[in-house]
């Protein structure tokens, strides 16, 4: 006998995720070969139920692809990630249905301008002040000038932010997916990976959602999907 088992998200053979039973019991599922869509429906096994739920496994599947595997992905999501953090991370976090600081939210689909503005006018106000104030005020005093302190201050500020609220997003991601860390378990490796390597994490959260080679990354785009790709469920 079988059971129907609806995709959470687009998903390749062999991956594997947690569904349940209509009396609410958990399972484990694996991608039968060839993928499947996100909402499509397919047949699991009842003896692999039944195991699935004698046998509970220690950890969750891993992640899609690595966060060294960064540099595979196509040149417009990897330039993003390097250079324009803040507004690749909106449209990740909208595509997720998370606010600006990466929790789950009821409304989340002005993240990516909000966070796209944030990012903007701290490059924009540190890059003038810094201009008008720093180098006269150095050059006088032979000391950081009110420009410079300014500029280093934002930009702090700016990475604090984006590290708190990528370890969020990344944390409350591993959790509806089940995903294992990458070097520990717990929120320590969500904090981990945003501060050391914050433009691979992302990198590695947008490759995790789509088949990149099927729905294509669009810059222009709020989350970074092409129009007709399907939502993340």
């Amino acid at each position: 006998m079988t059971i129907q088992v609806t995709a959470p998200s687009d998903l390749q053979a062999g991956y594997t995720f947690e569904a349940s039973t209509s009396d609410g019991k958990p399972f484990t599922v694996t991608v039968p070969e060839g993928g499947v869509k996100s909402g499509q429906t397919f047949e699991v096994d009842t003896a692999v139920v039944a195991a699935s739920n004698t046998e509970t496994p220690p950890h969750g599947p891993r992640w899609k692809h690595t966060l060294c595997s960064c540099c595979e992905t196509c040149c417009c999501p990897f330039f993003m990630g390097w250079c324009c953090l803040g507004i690749f991370a909106g449209q990740v976090f909208q595509r997720m249905r998370y606010n600006i600081v990466g929790c789950e939210t009821s409304n989340a689909s002005n993240t990516c301008v909000i966070m796209t503005v944030i990012s903007l006018t701290a490059w924009l106000v540190t890059v003038i002040l810094s201009y008008l104030f720093g180098d006269a005020y150095t050059a006088t005093y032979g000391t950081y000038g009110f420009g410079t302190i300014t500029y280093y201050f934002i930009s702090y500020a700016f990475l604090i932010y984006i590290v708190v609220a990528l370890t969020f997003a990344r944390n409350n991601m591993r959790k509806k997916y089940n995903i294992q860390g990458s070097c520990c378990e717990g929120c320590l490796d969500d904090c981990c990976c945003a501060y050391w390597c914050s433009c691979c994490t992302l990198i590695q959260m947008h490759r995790e959602t789509h088949d990149e080679n099927q729905y294509r990354y669009d810059i222009g785009s709020k989350t970074g999907l092409q129009r007709g790709a399907p939502e993340v469920v």
